[in-house]
């Protein structure tokens, strides 16, 4: 289907400002650095709360774009292809909704509160081995996500498989246009977004309008709410239940889990199928069983399914960022390989590159359906664009179309000789994206690459991060900037992983505690400001450096920093001055102290980036008298420093839990910390996070222990019955407290819970297995987003925050995207 930029006066409603050259459309942009610089791409200008596309248009047309959609005129050369419409997301969702029709398939469509992306991975995997599959990349199923994974329409396809989501009524009319699915799933109905809703019952029906012209819709009856609702709702699709409990059209009888595995007997339609799959935690087992009636549904043979079945990937680790050899720095996208998800990823490698060199690593794309010489034009095109600074080639297919790639590069016929090859590129210091199709065994690349390291892992979700950083955003006033806290190692997370995807988020300044954490920042390409908390006379040269700006608290120090500027003749970095307004920790404190101060840094003309104070108890309604005295101080002495220094600099007070409970204090910027890692204090709040972190370490070895024996130093540990123990590969010399011990802390494999017996080791606990199916190898998991850090930090009597920054460097950490 060819749709030329005169064809969008129809197709999108809008009114012609200029025509040029008819540019076929070819390729969308909505993100400035994103775009595909080409003629045949089309860029919609979008109008947010925080960012504003039209901002971008003069930018992009030097860059080379040609076609515009755009809310307000804003004037370009005459050569430029501009259309005006009322709303350039609904623009883009009339024009996905145009090329939809281009499919000739089965199209399925998946909503709920949970397991939307993974029951479309598991199909959409389980399927292509059967039909070549079009599937939503990622987490796309937002207002402006669905629209873009329905672009590639083509009829060549044989099935497709979109998730959406919503977050208020009236979203999902508008994606039903786009998607119109005849297969529909409905996972199942949870708190997120509920405050988008006036009850669940509300957001059921919301969700339910994306099946209004479906022909069959499967959820699980066991769940009572969704299903009344479903089965009540006025639409006539056919109702396709399962349930583990009762009545249905397919139900499942009997689980047996054995060995670390679980069988299902699933009866329905005539059919007995008997299925053996890895996952048996109950999320888990929900996600497998909506896709088995899913594929059953789509005729796929039962003995195929079973097949399939264990291939099936780790789905939530799709994009994975490790530690490489060499100082550099490792993307693991060994999951699959075809045009939008080389697209996806090399968005990902955009956005958390922190080295100044880059290295693709791509095989050949199967079963796309398009023509070789078509499919490597789009593949060379996006390369070309990206411009690694080395390309290397693997599979026939690219070595074929080898001319096509105008970047260095080097090609091979198959993984082993690039194996054999690999030493010869001594990789130094870069940015590695390894992507490969399945049958290129891509994984013995990766682990030639990665460093060793300890088998316990902090694994990092940044799609988590980014969410709850837009949570935040949405309720700031407007212009109100952010300064993310990413000091002790980003809560535990990793600094610079963290620090490089707020870069690209935009946010206006980090902060760091001491010096050395900020250096680190810089030297892995992170060119934000960056406040220091906790600096001293003897880092000022480091700090000049390094163009890092330190928090000023003390007349001394102002004295000192003041001589330091003097002897280099430069004013040096801004500074940004602390008060104490009630907290008493550090800041100046009287009248007289800060108005001698910004006397002195006026005479100086030191430039103050900001002023600040910290609050002592923003997160708690029993001391909001404080809280709002401190905020009346703040006032009071921020315009006294203002009328002395004869400007007002920035302002920033609230914390993380201030950001929603003061909004009248946000002034110019607010310091978001632990919640940007999904952590809050406030029940209703913490319901609307996503934890971003997870800690994970496996098994050693396994022990049987007589009755009356012991385990562990000090023989605290004693067997009361027959005993089967697992020793794990994480100690207090890790972050895992030695009070956890003694079976105060436990972990939790797939098959339940097991307490930890005897002490705490350094690098070593052990475990209690007794009756669960656990053997060497297997994770166990000390907190993640079901067993949180919160119930970890209740059992250690602490705070969350200790609990994270207690996880030593020796831990690797894993930083994925969904």
């Amino acid at each position: 289907m060819i749709i030329r930029f005169s064809d969008l006066v129809n197709i999108c409603k809008g009114q012609l400002i200029s025509l040029g050259t008819d540019y076929a459309v070819q390729h969308l942009a909505l993100d400035s650095r994103k775009a595909l610089i080409s003629h045949e791409t089309l860029f919609f200008a979008v109008k947010g709360e925080r960012h504003d596309g039209h901002q971008y248009l003069r930018e992009l047309y030097e860059k080379g774009l040609r076609m515009f959609v755009l809310e307000t005129a804003v004037p370009l050369p005459e050569d430029a292809n501009v259309l005006l419409v009322a709303n350039s997301v609904r623009a883009l969702q009339m024009l996905a909704a145009y090329k939809r029709v281009s499919l000739r398939c089965p199209v399925v469509g998946i909503t709920g509160s949970n397991g939307k992306t993974i029951v479309k991975e598991y199909l959409a995997q389980l399927m292509s081995h059967r039909s070549l599959t079009l599937k939503s990349p990622k987490s796309f199923n937002s207002q402006i996500g669905v629209p873009l994974s329905v672009w590639p329409s083509a009829e060549y396809y044989q099935l497709a498989v979109f998730e959406a989501g919503i977050s208020r009524p009236g979203e999902m009319e508008h994606l039903q246009k786009v998607i119109q699915p005849g297969l529909g799933i409905f996972t199942n109905i949870g708190p997120a977004h509920d405050e988008g809703f006036e009850s669940r019952q509300q957001k059921i029906q919301e969700k339910l309008k994306l099946f209004q012209h479906a022909e069959k819709v499967i959820y699980c009856r066991d769940q009572a709410l969704l299903a009344a609702e479903i089965e009540a709702c006025p639409y006539p699709f056919e109702r396709v239940s399962w349930s583990r409990k009762g009545a249905a059209t397919y139900q499942i009888p009997n689980t047996i889990r054995s060995q670390g595995k679980v069988r299902l007997y699933l009866s329905g339609r005539d059919k007995q199928v008997t299925i053996e799959t890895r996952e048996s935690d109950p999320a888990s087992l929900e996600n497998t069983l909506h896709t088995l009636v899913a594929a059953l549904e789509l005729g796929l043979d039962p003995d195929d399914l079973q097949k399939h079945l264990l291939e099936l990937p780790h789905v939530g680790m799709r994009l994975e960022l490790k530690e490489g050899i060499h100082q550099c720095q490792l993307i693991d996208d060994t999951y699959n390989n075809d045009p939008t998800g080389l697209a996806a990823a090399l968005d990902f490698m955009a956005q958390h590159k922190q080295k100044p060199k880059s290295t693709l690593i791509l095989s050949d794309m199967e079963q796309t359906g398009l023509a070789a010489a078509e499919l490597y034009q789009k593949v060379a095109e996006q390369v070309n664009h990206f411009k690694p600074d080395r390309f290397i080639g693997v599979g026939q297919q690219v070595y074929t179309y080898q001319h096509l790639f105008k970047v260095p590069s080097f090609f091979f016929n198959q993984t082993e000789d690039l194996l054999k090859a690999l030493n010869q590129f001594d990789f130094q210091g870069e940015c590695i994206l390894v992507k490969g199709a399945r049958s290129f065994s891509f994984e013995q690349i990766v682990k030639a690459l990665q460093v060793r390291q300890h088998g316990t892992r902090m694994e990092i979700n940044l799609d988590s991060i980014t969410h709850n950083l837009n949570y935040y955003r949405s309720w700031l006033q407007p212009g109100v900037k952010l300064m993310a806290m990413v000091k002790a190692l980003a809560y535990g997370s990793g600094s610079a992983e963290i620090a490089s995807l707020l870069q690209y988020q935009q946010l206006s300044y980090l902060a760091v505690a001491y010096p050395d954490e900020g250096v680190d920042l810089r030297e892995n390409g992170i060119k934000m400001p960056i406040m220091v908390t906790s600096a001293s006379a003897l880092h000022f040269e480091t700090l000049y450096k390094y163009r890092l700006e330190p928090e000023i608290y003390s007349t001394e120090m102002l004295d000192e920093w003041c001589r330091f500027a003097e002897d280099r003749k430069s004013t040096g970095p801004a500074i940004h001055l602390k008060l104490d307004t009630g907290m008493h920790r550090l800041g100046f404190e009287t009248e007289a102290q800060l108005k001698s101060a910004a006397e002195k840094l006026k005479a100086k003309r030191v430039d103050v980036a900001s002023i600040f104070s910290h609050l002592a108890a923003s997160e708690a309604p029993e001391h909001d008298a404080f809280t709002l005295q401190q905020i009346e101080t703040f006032n009071k002495l921020s315009h006294l420093f203002a009328e002395a220094y004869g400007r007002m600099p920035m302002r920033h007070l609230l914390n993380t839990a201030g950001i929603k409970r003061f909004p009248q204090a946000q002034y110019e910027m607010v310091r978001l910390g632990i919640g940007l890692y999904g952590i809050s204090g406030n029940e209703t709040e913490q319901a609307l996070l996503r934890p971003a972190g997870r800690l994970i370490t496996h098994v050693l070895q396994i022990k049987q222990v007589g009755v009356g024996e012991t385990i562990g130093y000090g023989r605290l540990g004693k067997a009361l019955r027959h005993t089967k123990i697992a020793t794990l590969a994480i100690g207090y010399a890790d972050g895992f407290p030695r009070k956890l011990g003694n079976g105060a802390g436990k972990v939790f494999f797939k098959q339940g819970p097991a307490p930890t017996i005897g002490n705490v080791c350094m690098d070593m606990v052990m475990v209690d297995v007794t009756g669960l199916a656990v053997d060497v190898g297997d994770e166990a998991i000390v907190f993640d987003e079901n067993h949180t850090v919160h119930e970890c930090a209740q059992v250690l009597e602490t705070i969350p925050y200790e609990v994270l920054t207690n996880i030593h460097e020796r831990v690797k950490r894993v930083f994925y995207a969904e």
